[in-house]
């Protein structure tokens, strides 16, 4: 007993070194080849980072809900402040052009374990760091969870090769909903030894919960919830507890989340006010699939010649069809799996299922009219899959266990139903994509290559099993699933795998070096961000829609029409990307434009003749009582709200200086001047506060997006500082929670021990 109990801890380890080394290799290839996994259309549709020659140095999908390029520009955001002044910069961010708090915003976590790495190491290394660590912690949190299903470490070993190998992480590494991936397992070991009946283990799920919280996606995070709740009932009915436990149970659960959620109040309440100010914004792009998408489920094909826009084959990706060719295989076993572990991981499946369904039908064409619910607008099948995914590799995985533990009379039995249930499985199979192939207009070439690769991986499956029926053995079938899996995902899915070449970043950076002696405030005639925007020396303005409060957005929308605005935010230098939809607003500035250069990128630089500056005093303003009342032109004065009245004097501005300028500070002297208002072109927003010569004032809204402040005559030295009150305060409710959690973390210890 002590020797197998010896055999199976050296197992354990063994798996866990494979799961490290396994990523290791993986992203060796891209490493050495400097190419960044994932997907980054946006950069790749970034004007500044092509060629020469004017080829888009990165190969990616369109699909903006897979594109990681604006999480980049985060991580290389986090990667340039560790320098100097870090919390100030963590608090606001000064390099999207007029600012917006970047503790508050929900797409990158500084607090994150993942983005530890950015603080540390030059940008190349600390993202491949990251993925490595998401994909190698991902791994073992999902083998533990096997282990926990009583499947043996071999078994689970396959169940975290098919998650660690492609799945979300191939993708999207970069994403938010990896951070969930990553994490999630542990809070489902927790949840499913609770399922059981070790309810004292509740306070665990506190941890997790807070560090999905604290790194995930907001709709991956829901998804989990509402999974944990559905296995937690299917379990608990179906093991006939009495409504009591159930009950019991359930509170327990809530708690859980009740208190991870109270953790990290010091994120989520800054994060509550910039969701209430911010623009209704981001990717305005809610995916609708059609069958030709459902289709890439079974096998990835393509509709349309144009393979790279299908977006179930890149969520759901090679797992999906590995794991439906193995359907066949718990079916004919089925009858002989263990009662108790084949439950358990049922009800998993099942829980799985029920909200991938239903975000599938709402994402079907015809679904789009239901989904008016807010909520079901923001869930997306990648918030769904990886669960969907991981439920269906358990199966799958005690299927391949119990097949090689069978006696040889119930083997033979199993691997004759095998041999009818395979081939008649893939001729449906076969049968619905041919259908679907003529009726859909789906692309011939891919079509037949993936289907015969899938049919040959069938039939090395099946191949397989019949040779076990003379040497079963449950540790060499899940290794020679695991060498079957590796070589085939690779055959059929490599041509999917998206990549930025390191290559485009760094022609990025350098556009921004030579954009640096033309000005600090460019403006670009377009509304499409050029991402990633990184230079703390240039602002380009308009910042992405993710980072614009609804102020903010009006007045970038409208200065579109009317580039005069721009001025208005201190801007100087102009850029004409060669594709934008508003050549004809150019006109408007062409008295006073001078062509700089032109990149080599296409893009044209101008130089505005004007004078401009980041802060002013205005002499001319009309006042108004509510934002929703605003329609700004150039030809129009400044407006001021809650002001009181209106006031016409001179036109012309008193352009001043900024100085000592940081992320959370900046001290302006003001020249002697007459009654005016001082405007800062930075984003209004709540926490700025400032003082006229020492004294306390207010900070009012001008031209609706911008700070400005009531100045009397004469000189004057003017301070601003902003301090996140959310972030104080959710922080001192977060302490509380802690201390809440400690208390009762030493009080459960203490009844257990007392108990024993």
């Amino acid at each position: 007993m002590t020797l197998l109990k010896s055999t199976y801890t050296k197992d354990i380890f063994l798996n866990i070194f494979f799961l490290l080394l396994l990523p290791t290799a993986l992203l060796a290839f891209d490493f050495f080849g400097k190419k960044i996994p994932g997907n980054y259309h946006l950069i790749c549709q970034n004007p500044l980072a092509v060629s020469e020659n004017n080829t888009i140095l990165t190969k990616s999908f369109e699909d903006p809900t897979t594109d990681c390029s604006a999480y980049l520009e985060d991580y290389i955001y986090l990667n340039d402040i560790k320098r100097d002044r870090l919390f100030s910069h963590l608090i606001w961010n000064a390099t999207s052009g007029t600012g917006a708090p970047f503790l508050a915003r929900w797409r990158t976590r500084i607090f994150s374990v993942f983005t530890v790495p950015f603080y540390f190491l030059s940008i190349f290394h600390a993202v491949f760091l990251s993925i490595w660590l998401k994909i190698v912690i991902g791994g073992i949190g999902i083998y533990l969870l096997a282990l926990t299903y009583n499947l043996l470490p071999s078994t689970s070993l396959l169940v975290a090769t098919i998650f660690q190998t492609l799945g979300i992480f191939t993708f999207v590494p970069l994403h938010p909903i990896t951070d969930t991936v990553a994490i999630a397992p542990y809070y489902l070991v927790i949840l499913n030894l609770m399922s059981k009946g070790n309810t004292k283990l509740w306070l665990l799920l506190t941890l997790p919960i807070a560090l999905m919280l604290l790194g995930g996606r907001l709709q991956s995070i829901i998804v989990t919830l509402i999974f944990s709740f559905l296995y937690l009932l299917l379990n608990d009915i179906f093991a006939k507890k009495k409504s009591r436990q159930i009950i019991r149970e359930i509170m327990l659960l809530s708690s859980a989340w009740l208190l991870g959620f109270g953790v990290i109040l010091f994120q989520i309440l800054p994060y509550i006010e910039w969701a209430r100010l911010k623009a209704d914004a981001g990717f305005d792009y809610i995916p609708h699939f059609s069958f030709a998408d459902i289709f890439s489920l079974i096998i990835p094909v393509a509709s349309k010649e144009v393979n790279e826009k299908l977006i179930l084959q890149k969520i759901i990706n090679s797992p999906s069809l590995f794991l439906i060719l193995l359907i066949p295989l718990y079916i004919s076993g089925r009858k002989l799996i263990k009662n108790k572990m084949k439950r358990n991981i049922e009800f998993f499946w099942i829980s799985a299922t029920i909200p991938f369904i239903v975000v599938l039908l709402l994402s079907l064409d015809a679904g789009k009219y239901l989904a008016s619910i807010e909520l079901l607008k923001n869930l997306e099948l990648i918030d769904t899959s990886w669960i969907f995914i991981l439920a269906t590799a358990l199966l799958i995985g005690l299927a391949i266990e119990s097949w090689n533990l069978f006696n040889p009379d119930e083997c033979r039995n199993c691997t004759k139903k095998l041999i009818v249930y395979a081939p008649l499985f893939w001729g449906i199979i076969f049968i619905s994509l041919l259908a679907g192939r003529f009726s859909l207009d789906i692309g011939s070439n891919t079509f037949w290559y993936h289907y015969i690769l899938g049919l040959a991986l069938l039939s090395v499956i099946c191949l397989y099993f019949v040779i076990t029926l003379f040497s079963p053995s449950p540790r060499n079938g899940v290794y020679a699933m695991i060498i079957i899996f590796l070589a085939f995902s690779q055959y059929i899915y490599g041509v999917y795998k998206p990549h930025l070449s390191y290559t485009s970043l760094l022609k990025s950076q350098e556009a921004f070096v030579n954009l640096e002696p033309f000005g600090k405030r460019i403006s670009t005639f377009s509304d499409k961000p050029i991402i990633p925007s990184f230079s703390n020396k240039v602002t380009i303005l308009p910042p992405p829609k993710e980072k614009r409060t609804s102020r903010l957005d009006i007045f970038f929308q409208q200065a579109l029409n009317d580039p005069n605005l721009w001025t208005r935010v201190g801007s100087n230098v102009f850029l004409l990307p060669s594709e934008t939809d508003y050549l004809n607003n150019i006109s408007k500035l062409r008295d006073k434009l001078r062509l700089l250069s032109q990149d080599k990128s296409g893009i044209s630089i101008f130089k505005y003749d004007g004078d401009t500056s980041r802060a002013y005093v205005i002499y001319n303003w009309k006042n108004i009582p509510d934002i929703k009342q605003i329609t700004l032109s150039s030809n129009f004065p400044h407006i001021v709200e809650s002001t009181g009245n209106d006031v016409s004097g001179s036109s012309e501005v008193l352009n001043v200086n900024i100085n000592d300028v940081s992320s959370t500070k900046a001290i302006i002297n003001v020249p002697k001047t007459k009654p005016g208002i001082l405007v800062i072109s930075d984003t209004y927003y709540p926490g700025w506060e400032a003082t006229i010569d020492g004294k306390p004032t207010e900070i009012v809204a001008v031209n609706g997006a911008f700070r400005g402040i009531e100045l009397s005559e004469g000189e004057h030295i003017i301070e601003i500082s902003y301090t996140c009150t959310p972030f104080y305060v959710g922080g001192a409710f977060s302490f509380l929670f802690l201390l809440t959690w400690f208390t009762l973390a030493k009080f459960t210890l203490k009844f257990t021990y007392s108990n024993r």
